[in-house]
């Protein structure tokens, strides 16, 4: 378009190559270079940043506004309802009660779990701080963007577990309950902190386990290695749910419910962190969502923006 505009400039007004009269003056003065538009806006193009190839890291929490409302829509909403559909079948089924019986007579399984319990609780904050603390050190991009996916996919993955033990208030397997153990399988306790939310629906070690191996997975999509540690981990982490100390940990629904919900926050989180590290974090990353505080003198509260 800028071509087509230059070119009926010169079709109306012609100038020499070598100089025009400028009206009011007896000396010629010279034009611009005879240098073709097309060539301008190519160089200009050429020399247009995208993304900032000089940025070393990426913020922890960059983008987590975004990547909380995205874990819960599109299909991530269906592995959602899926982790509560596998519940409804397996608990009325008697598939819940029947894993308890077969681990509680068979404790030996439950030994070989005892690292995925232990692990559980600590390698979700050592992993991510670690990596965090590498990319500072080396100012490394990649890094620093693993820690930022591996950090918010436990972060997002634990605050909605808490919620959900707490509305749900599953109690967990209890051998001194042997009478009514099958019950004790279908029971559920809604309402607010009627269980607490240490034990019950859905497993925080397998959910946020699993979220934070598939935000490594996702992030690391190309990587083959990764892929096979970080899932393998977390089949091992539902595994070890089930089965420690004689099945009387969690119920097997427990296991298979967290590690659907914690798939669909951990993949959506890798995957956005990945286009953010790659400079393709604009708009096209969905809706982002913003709280900021406010008061007018008497009242408070948070004033939610939601951008599409």
């Amino acid at each position: 378009m800028v071509a087509g505009l230059a070119a009926l400039v010169m079709a109306v007004e012609p100038a020499s190559a070598e100089g025009r009269l400028d009206p009011g003056s007896d000396t010629a003065t010279a034009t611009a270079k005879d240098e073709p538009v097309s060539d301008s806006l190519s160089q200009a193009n050429d020399s247009s940043p995208v993304g900032d190839s000089s940025r070393t890291s990426i913020g922890l929490f960059e983008g987590m506004s975004r990547n909380v409302v995205e874990s819960f829509i599109g299909w991530n909403l269906a592995l959602h309802a899926g982790g509560i559909a596998s519940t409804a079948i397996l608990s009325p089924s008697g598939a819940d009660y029947a894993s308890y019986r077969y681990f509680h007579g068979n404790p030996g399984w439950g030994y070989a779990s005892f690292p995925a319990v232990i692990g559980g609780g600590l390698v979700p904050i050592l992993l991510p701080g670690s990596l965090w603390l590498s990319g500072w050190l080396k100012d490394d991009l990649e890094l620093s963007g693993a820690a930022a996916a591996a950090a918010q996919a436990v972060v997002i993955s634990f605050a909605t577990n808490t919620l959900l033990k707490a509305y749900t208030g599953r109690p967990p397997p209890d051998s001194e309950r042997a009478d009514d153990m099958g019950e004790l399988s279908r029971t559920f306790r809604f309402g607010f902190n009627r269980g607490g939310v240490f034990h019950g629906w859905p497993s925080g070690h397998a959910m946020v386990t699993m979220a934070m191996a598939s935000s490594l997975a996702s992030y690391y999509g190309d990587t083959m290695w990764m892929q096979v540690v970080s899932y393998g981990w977390a089949a091992y982490m539902v595994y070890g749910v089930v089965s420690f100390e004689g099945g009387g940990m969690h119920w097997l629904s427990d296991g298979i419910a967290g590690a659907l919900m914690g798939y669909a926050i951990g993949s959506t989180v890798g995957r956005n962190t990945r286009r953010l590290v790659d400079g393709k974090g604009g708009d096209d990353l969905g809706p982002e969502l913003t709280l900021l505080p406010f008061s007018d003198g008497t009242a408070g509260g948070f004033l939610a923006t939601m951008v599409f």
